[in-house]
């Protein structure tokens, strides 16, 4: 696996220490230059790698996706969020990203049903929740309550429909 992600401060260290290749994006400070520099870099990867599939992790790089899809028939598969694809200024490129994919994951029936919105088709989408499975049991010494009450961490807010929390 190759991830290709833009260039941060610090990033080098983090970068060492991980199990896959990380290829980092051209520096760019912000705005429509460091965008272009990672659609430049990706486009750069993608002729040296070859890759089988691409995960596509912000909209804004879907049109590049598309392109190389088209171009190269390589499948990509979108990662959806509803605050992304629901903004007014992100919906036309939201829209190319998310019709071009192989399939769309994304993570709650709200963000699904913003997904739809987009004309993708039901059986195009995978819903994965957020969450963890820890190998080998609790990673922590934090007992629940003793008279029973179910605790819920949530880091984030619950306020917010786009949030897509259902309970």
């Amino acid at each position: 696996m190759t991830v290709v992600a833009p260039a941060m401060p610090g990033d080098r260290d983090w970068d060492a220490t991980q199990p896959f290749v990380v290829i980092r994006g051209w520096p760019q400070r912000c705005g429509r230059l460091a965008v272009a520099a990672l659609y430049g870099r990706a486009l750069v990867e993608v002729f040296r790698r070859r890759p089988e599939v691409i995960v596509c992790g912000h909209v804004l790089l879907g049109p590049l996706c598309r392109t190389i899809r088209a171009v190269l028939g390589v499948p990509y598969v979108a990662m959806a969020y509803a605050y992304e694809i629901r903004a007014p200024r992100m919906r036309s490129i939201a829209g190319v990203a998310l019709r071009g994919a192989t399939r769309v994951v994304t993570i709650s029936e709200f963000s699904r049903r913003a997904v739809e919105a987009h004309g993708v088709a039901a059986p195009a989408i995978t819903v994965i929740r957020p969450g963890a499975v820890v190998a080998g049991g609790a990673v922590t010494t934090i007992r629940p309550p003793a008279d029973g009450r179910r605790v819920l961490l949530s880091v984030g807010r619950l306020v917010d429909a786009y949030k897509g929390t259902t309970w």
